[in-house]
């Protein structure tokens, strides 16, 4: 069943919570923590709200309308980033005394950026890709399982990627393939926690929504933005 896009109730707070949970784990991502003897980011536990989150857009509401969020929240944080680079660069008045940690916050956050920017594109696109597909062999069933094997994979090929770019030069050589399995890891962990009740939130959307797409040859292409089938 579908409706048109100006009718759904939750898209737009939905897509707001994503970029939220996105633009929160870029932030956090030199935040670096100790569990015991192993080192991760805080964005760590952030990041699997927002591979969830744009698994249950794509699974309501159909993967063209979570491939244009994925694109909006990489467009959005280019702006906050840019506006970032711009602001901290500025003069500012010798009464304040914490101006510099602007400057040591974000003044990365661009490197930041790039780094999400090529993960994302390789990870979170392939995750609502599998999704989505796993969505027609299994005939909309067992989201959760669903959920967890393509977050699974996603998250992977992110935390990979954006550790070697947003790391490498900011701790020690030594330190970033234990970063990289530490961060996957409490990942993996932390998926299983959270994707049923999203699973039943997900199964409350469809019937508040009224809608579950089921997109039939559809171009897969991340860069395809708009929602006509393939040739």
């Amino acid at each position: 069943m579908n409706k048109q896009k100006s009718q759904y109730k939750f898209l737009g707070f939905l897509s707001m919570l994503y970029l939220v949970f996105f633009l929160s784990a870029a932030i956090l991502a030199h935040k670096l923590v100790y569990f015991g003897h192993y080192m991760t980011s805080v964005s760590t536990f952030v990041l699997p709200f927002s591979f969830v989150l744009v698994d249950i857009i794509a699974e309501v509401y159909g993967y063209a309308v979570a491939r244009k969020l994925i694109w909006s929240a990489l467009v959005c944080e280019f702006v906050f980033a840019t506006i970032m680079l711009l602001a901290v660069h500025l003069n500012s008045p010798g009464v304040l005394n914490n101006t510099d940690a602007y400057k040591e916050v974000f003044g990365t956050f661009m490197r930041i950026f790039i780094g999400n920017f090529i993960a994302m594109v390789g990870a979170s696109f392939f995750n609502i890709y599998i999704l989505v597909k796993w969505k027609f062999l299994l005939k909309g069933r067992y989201f959760w399982l669903r959920s967890l094997g393509s977050s699974g994979v996603g998250e992977f090929i992110f935390t990979f990627t954006c550790v070697l770019i947003a790391f490498v030069g900011v701790v020690p050589a030594a330190s970033i393939p234990q970063l990289v399995v530490t961060s996957f890891l409490f990942k993996a962990i932390f998926n299983p926690i959270i994707v049923f009740p999203a699973a039943i939130f997900m199964n409350f959307l469809k019937k508040r929504e009224g809608v579950d797409v089921y997109e039939y040859n559809i171009n897969f292409s991340p860069f395809k933005l708009s929602s006509s089938k393939a040739e």
